[in-house]
């Protein structure tokens, strides 16, 4: 009797030793295969990106707050459009530097600094205090701010010269080691002609 509880134990061991490697086994194979969906899902996307520079940037029209904003208003103009959403962590790590890019430019006339978020009104208005942002942000629908970013998720921001053409994306955060080379492609855009 004694060795027949043994052999069942035995056998309910190898089992669940079994099952523990195959369990291994499939989660290191899920990670692989994640993994690789993950790495065409960032080269489709930075395709997508190669594909759009030097093309004119896609046609929106947006309200908010009785005013309207288009692509009409973004003619003879360097415009940097940002992207972002309060639960975004490298978003609000950027606000600094965007700041010191808004405040570098905002007097020139020929410069127009927009902010686009799926944030409601109200989280824009409490992230704006809480981040003491000096420019404004616009609340668009997130299936539009999706399309407005080419599909590259956030943060990003994108560079369009004054003849309506995508020049450059930033698709990591903004951050003090990379800001003057940003200013800088938005002085060059500014300092060229149409």
């Amino acid at each position: 009797m004694r060795y027949k509880y043994f052999f069942v134990f035995a056998l309910l061991f190898m089992s669940f030793k079994s099952s523990s490697q195959r369990l291994e086994v499939d989660s290191a194979d899920r990670k692989a295969r994640l993994d690789s969906f993950m790495q065409d899902l960032n080269n489709k996307r930075e395709q997508r990106k190669r594909e759009a520079i030097g093309k004119p940037f896609n046609q929106f029209s947006i309200s908010t707050g009785g005013k309207k904003i288009s692509n009409k208003d973004l003619e003879q103009k360097v415009v940097f459009i940002n992207f972002w959403f309060s639960g975004c962590k490298p978003c609000l790590e950027e606000f600094d530097e965007l700041n010191t890019l808004f405040e570098q430019f905002k007097s020139n006339k020929s410069f127009l600094f927009l902010s686009f978020t799926f944030d409601s009104p109200e989280m824009i208005s409490e992230t704006r205090k809480k981040y003491q942002l000096k420019f404004k942000s616009y609340s668009i629908p997130e299936r539009e701010c999706l399309r407005l970013n080419q599909g590259s998720g956030y943060p990003l921001s994108i560079l369009i010269g004054k003849d309506g053409r995508i020049k450059q994306f930033y698709d990591a955060s903004i951050k003090k080691e990379n800001i003057e080379a940003v200013c800088q492609d938005v002085l060059k855009e500014l300092n060229t002609g149409i």
